[in-house]
């Protein structure tokens, strides 16, 4: 018994001094109180025991120093319970005698040094108060450890700065790439499913709200129908959790999978390995950095990921090129599914998103509680998304809802819907009178947007649509390399 005492941590050791000290206080306000003192101090040291618990969860949080003060101040006026002078006021408990008659005997039988229970409420909630203003109410969850204590070498808390500015920028750069601003952002309704050992439990939620909520969960996964909005929102996801890295010590780190290739193919007999996923997100980020943030990746970033510093967000597992080739059933998937749950859970503290499509979804040995399946935008959502556009108009809406409402299910799909949107701001308010006239409307716009590029190629916009049709239908009708076709092979295929 002795040895294990040794054994136990500063905090372990604090909490059997204090389990002792609430026994003592009991046994005191039982033998000087009666029942009535005993069941009010049982009461008060219920609520510390919750309002201070972020004391037991980590010896290192920064705001221990403040929940222990608490604590000293509430355990002094607790056990010093006896000498305390009745404060309580006849006129304050005429309600509670009128609702219950018999209440008066025991009010009657109350020791005149019993504690105020009035007191004690003001005294709780004041600790109360104090800790909930000091909570951790990050999406990320504070990191046990301050950076000043797992990193005291000085330039390193601008180097993190400077890390955090740079992925702030490229997830910007990526937004201008697909042509998308923040300000457009609907939040997306996610159809949440939680296991808790075999029993399932489903709500409907905001996706982004769902995994900023949830700070128990080590991993999520995402699942949503192409063009539903994961990389829209994981993006936005990312760029919300920068602005609290400061705060977290942790950095959200977004990769999309799609751009994995290994060095060697994997077969059965030479599988992935968690280790090349590891170096696969370390050359992804140094690759869209400069030689300072190779230098901080070089120096940091091992230690940083065993000790749980970063946030993975993981996009587009579906669109790995090595899956693209196999069926929903390939032993590839089941064992990608696995390395990347020991990827994102493995570390101490380590958390993680990952996100697919429904078709080719990770297997269960990607072992989450939490899935989170993006749902079709209900029609108040097409609305929204109706008004935030400069030439919305109420006919445009009634127009859909009452004479178009073939384009419904169209607009369901936030890609779909923007495009419909798209569509009317460049026609007059008008929609189009199908599904190929909706897209041949937007191909055209871009290629426009591209005609200078185009002619410096000597390249005409006939040409390349006719080039992008042949391609298409050479991806659809032969087995050449699914969405990730080599040059060479479509050269053998068209030439």
């Amino acid at each position: 018994m002795l040895e294990m005492l040794r054994n136990l941590s500063d905090t372990g050791k604090l909490f059997i001094v204090v389990f002792c000290l609430s026994l003592l206080s009991l046994l005191i306000s039982l033998w000087t109180g009666g029942l009535a003192a005993t069941i009010t101090v049982s009461g008060a040291i219920i609520a510390i025991l919750t309002t201070t618990k972020g004391i037991w969860e980590s010896e290192y949080d920064s705001k221990t120093n403040i929940r222990l003060a608490s604590l000293g101040i509430i355990y002094l006026l607790a056990i010093s319970q006896p000498s305390w002078k009745a404060y309580i006021n006849p006129t304050m408990l005429e309600p509670i005698v009128e609702l219950v008659p018999f209440s008066q005997d025991v009010i009657n039988h109350i020791p005149s040094d019993t504690p105020s229970l009035a007191a004690l409420l003001i005294a709780v909630a004041g600790i109360y108060s104090i800790n909930y203003f000091i909570r951790d109410n990050t999406a990320m969850k504070e990191h046990p450890v301050p950076i000043e204590i797992e990193f005291p070498e000085k330039p390193y808390k601008k180097r993190f700065e400077s890390f955090c500015r740079v992925l702030s920028e490229d997830i910007n750069r990526l937004d201008r790439e697909s042509n998308w601003s923040v300000e457009y952002f609907t939040p997306l309704d996610a159809e949440v499913e939680v296991r808790s050992g075999n029993k399932r439990y489903k709500k409907v939620t905001d996706l982004l709200t769902a995994i900023r909520s949830d700070q128990k969960s080590e991993v999520f996964l995402v699942l949503g129908d192409p063009g539903s909005g994961k990389s829209v929102a994981l993006r936005k996801l990312c760029r919300d959790l920068l602005e609290e890295a400061k705060r977290t010590g942790k950095i959200p780190l977004y990769i999309n999978l799609r751009e994995w290739k290994p060095k060697q193919e994997w077969t059965e007999e030479h599988p992935p390995q968690v280790e090349e996923l590891y170096d696969f997100v370390v050359s992804n980020l140094k690759s869209r950095g400069d030689v300072y943030i190779s230098e901080f990746i070089n120096e940091y970033f091992y230690h940083m990921s065993e000790d749980g510093r970063f946030f993975f967000i993981l996009d587009s597992f579906d669109e790995i090129p090595a899956v693209l080739d196999v069926n929903e059933n390939s032993w590839l998937i089941d064992r990608l599914s696995d390395i990347i749950y020991r990827f994102l859970a493995g570390a101490n503290a380590s958390r993680g998103v990952l996100a697919s499509r429904v078709f080719r979804r990770p297997t269960s040995n990607f072992n989450t509680r939490v899935t989170l399946e993006i749902r079709p935008f209900t029609e108040q959502k097409i609305i929204e998304n109706f008004e935030k556009s400069t030439f919305y108009s109420q006919n445009l809406k009634e127009h859909l809802f009452k004479e178009r409402i073939n384009l419904i299910p169209v607009a369901r799909n936030p890609f779909t819907a923007a495009l419909i949107y798209n569509y009317a701001q460049e026609h007059e308010n008008k929609l189009p009178s199908n599904q190929a006239e909706l897209y041949s409307s937007y191909v055209n716009k871009r290629l426009d947007a591209c005609r200078e590029r185009l002619e410096e190629k000597l390249i005409t916009k006939d040409r390349v649509i006719k080039c992008a049709t042949d391609i298409a239908d050479v991806m659809l009708t032969t087995q050449v390399a699914g969405l990730e076709a080599s040059i060479s092979s479509l050269k053998e295929q068209l030439v």
